[in-house]
C-alpha cells in the first residue's frame, strides 16, 4: 500500500510539473485585430509570450487554419522568466473583408496542450457591388439585370473586361453619372434553365490586380 502511494505521489509530482510547464506559458495578446488597407499584399502578426514556469520551453508546432498563413515560431528555447513569439504572415491574395483566423500552438514539454490564438484583419474594399448576388427565376425570359459598382478610391482604381460562364451571361459595363460609379449589365444568353455563374471584373488598385466577384444563379 505504501509503495503505491509512493509511486502515485511520484506520478503526481511529475505531472504537476509537466502541468506547470504547459501552462507556464502567458500570451500577451492571444487575440489580435487590424485594419489593412487594399493596396497592402500581407499582414505580420507576432504574437509575443512569456514563460512564467520554472522550466525552459520550445514551440514544438505552429498550425494555420488556412494556407494564407505563413509561420515563423520561435527558434531555440526560451528559458524562465524570458519572452518568446511566433510570428505570422497573412497573405491577402483577393480576399476583401473581415478576415478571422485561428492559429494552434503547442510546446514540447506539452504537446497535448494546444494554445489558440486568433486574428482578423478588415480590409479595405476596392469595389462595392449592390446587390453582389442576382437571381433569375426559373422559366423567365432573358431579362437584363444591372449591378452598381462603386470605386472607393476611382482615382487609381481602373475596371477591365468582365469575364463570365461561356453560353450563360452577357456582360458589359457601363459608365455611371459620376466618376465613381460604374454599371454592371447582367444578360442570360437564353431562356433561363438552372446554372450558376461567377463574373470576374479584373480591377487595377495602382500597380496591384484583383478581381471583383458578382454572383448569378439561374433557377
Amino acid at each position: 500500500m505504501m509503495r503505491w502511494l509512493r509511486w502515485w505521489l511520484l506520478a503526481l509530482a511529475v505531472a504537476g510539473g509537466r502541468l506547470s510547464a504547459a501552462t507556464g506559458v502567458v500570451w500577451s495578446k492571444p487575440a489580435q485585430e487590424f485594419q489593412a488597407s487594399s493596396e497592402e499584399e500581407c499582414k505580420v502578426v507576432t504574437f509575443s509570450f512569456t514563460n512564467r514556469g520554472s522550466k525552459p520551453v520550445r514551440v514544438a508546432k505552429v498550425e494555420s487554419d488556412c494556407s494564407c498563413t505563413e509561420a515563423r515560431p520561435q527558434r531555440g528555447a526560451v528559458a524562465p522568466g524570458e519572452t518568446g513569439e511566433v510570428v505570422l504572415e497573412f497573405s491577402f491574395g483577393e480576399r476583401t473583408g473581415r478576415q478571422e483566423r485561428e492559429i494552434k500552438v503547442t510546446f514540447e514539454d506539452a504537446p497535448a496542450v494546444v494554445h489558440r490564438l486568433t486574428f482578423a484583419v478588415t480590409i479595405d474594399e476596392i469595389v462595392v457591388a449592390a446587390p453582389r448576388r442576382l437571381i433569375w427565376e426559373p422559366g423567365t425570359d432573358v431579362v437584363e439585370q444591372r449591378v452598381k459598382l462603386t470605386l472607393l478610391k476611382p482615382g487609381i482604381t481602373r475596371l477591365g473586361t468582365p469575364q463570365v460562364n461561356p453560353g450563360v451571361l452577357s456582360a458589359e459595363l457601363i459608365p455611371g453619372d459620376t466618376p465613381n460609379v460604374m454599371w454592371l449589365r447582367l444578360k442570360p444568353l437564353t431562356r433561363v434553365k438552372p446554372e450558376v455563374a461567377v463574373v470576374l471584373i479584373p480591377t487595377r488598385v495602382g500597380e496591384k490586380e484583383r478581381f471583383t466577384k458578382v454572383f448569378a444563379a439561374l433557377q
